[in-house]
């Protein structure tokens, strides 16, 4: 994974993330994504190299590692997200 964009959202979810990177599906198998163990209410888009999807609520403030998971290409995973309070 190379990037995650933004890397940081409100603790309320709704924020449109894009992740970047080789290798994340085939562009129609990614069956989860989870920012910092939370795993998002929807995946908007999906590509070989690139996913956006919109993040869900968090209880508290966590940061934490971003997992892409297909069915092809399994758990692909490096970058992180921050559920921030401040925003």
């Amino acid at each position: 994974m190379s990037s995650v964009y933004p890397s940081s959202g409100p603790l309320a979810g709704g924020s449109w993330v894009t992740i970047q990177g080789k290798g994340l599906g085939n562009g129609t198998d990614i069956v989860t994504v989870s920012l910092a163990g939370v795993n998002t209410q929807q995946i908007t888009q999906q590509s070989f190299d690139t996913v956006i999807v919109v993040s869900s609520a968090s209880s508290s403030s966590v940061s934490g590692i971003v997992t892409v998971t297909s069915a092809s290409y399994g758990d692909a995973s490096g970058s992180t997200y921050t559920y921030n309070p401040g925003m």
